[in-house]
């Protein structure tokens, strides 16, 4: 709803350099924040994650924590997706309840 309120829409990270840029970003302006909400959502709770602007398309790229924590690890409960500082700003789920920041991307025109 903030994204929307300011005319664009969560974060969807369709390409591995649209990701990395993003991770970049976040490492280096980040002061403390422990995670960013991104587009992602499991509309089914079937397990699979789309980008809410793509419901029921394959995610073209994924970015998944595989270590500490492996994700996804709770789709059905936890149908949000987030990067979080402690994965290195890999993907995970998380309850769509928590406060967090979040990505807004914007159409260029």
């Amino acid at each position: 709803e903030s994204c929307q309120g300011l005319g664009g829409k969560l974060v969807e990270l369709e390409t591995q350099e649209e990701n990395e840029f993003i991770k970049n970003e976040v490492m280096t302006i980040s002061s403390g924040v422990e995670g960013y909400w991104i587009g992602g959502y499991n509309f089914n709770n079937d397990g699979d994650l789309e980008w809410l602007s793509k419901p029921n398309q394959p995610m073209p790229i994924i970015d998944w924590n595989m270590e500490t924590y492996p994700q996804p690890d709770g789709l059905s409960t936890q149908p949000c997706m987030m990067i979080w500082r402690s994965f290195d700003f890999r993907w995970g789920d998380h309850w769509c309840n928590r406060l967090l920041s979040y990505i807004c991307e914007f159409q260029h025109q």
